[in-house]
């Protein structure tokens, strides 16, 4: 059996969002990066996240500020898509001595990794990731069922959610707790 030499970056997003969606009328943006840097082995190396400020509506929605706990101010403050993207890359090849591309993209879904992609094209920035792990259908196959939350995956692991849901540092903790106690790793 060959031993799994890729770190692992477990990342939960958080983005524009309202009440009532119309993507075509208001598209996503990323304004929250979350991440938890794993060792082949699922040691954590490095957690901590970054605000980024939106582009195409910067005013965040009463249900985006209600839902994310995030204040505006945080946003207001934050560098855009590109910048955070550089230090997201330079932190991730600083603490793993590999390009981002070398290690395991894991989130909860494929919501994270779509999302990502979008905000690549709309900001004209290289989509850095290379393989991806749904850690959702990882445990919806592993326990037979076909729809879990995130909160309901820690009930279901017996694992007590840390921090606030919705937070992208907080979820990609809770996140690389699920995924350092399951066998699944590529």
């Amino acid at each position: 059996m060959k031993l799994n030499q890729q770190n692992y970056l477990v990342i939960d997003l958080e983005a524009t969002c309202w009440a009532t969606h119309d993507e075509s009328v208001y598209p996503n943006e990323i304004i929250e990066i979350g991440i938890v840097i794993l060792s082949p082995l699922k040691e954590e190396l490095w957690r901590g996240g970054w605000f980024v400020r939106p582009t195409l509506s910067p005013i965040l929605s009463d249900f985006c500020l209600r839902l994310t706990t995030i204040k505006q101010t945080q946003v207001d403050e934050a560098p855009c898509f590109p910048e955070v993207m550089d230090a997201f890359c330079a932190k991730v090849e600083d603490i793993t001595n590999a390009r981002v591309e070398q290690a395991i993209f894991v989130s909860w879904g494929n919501y994270d990794r779509r999302q990502f992609e979008k905000d690549c094209t709309l900001h004209g920035y290289s989509y850095p990731f290379g393989q991806h792990q749904n850690l959702k259908l990882d445990i919806m196959r592993q326990y037979n069922i076909k729809k879990v939350g995130l909160d309901a995956a820690m009930k279901l692991l017996d694992l007590p959610f840390i921090g606030t849901l919705h937070r992208g540092v907080d979820d990609a903790i809770n996140i690389s707790r699920i995924f350092q106690r399951l066998q699944t790793t590529y």
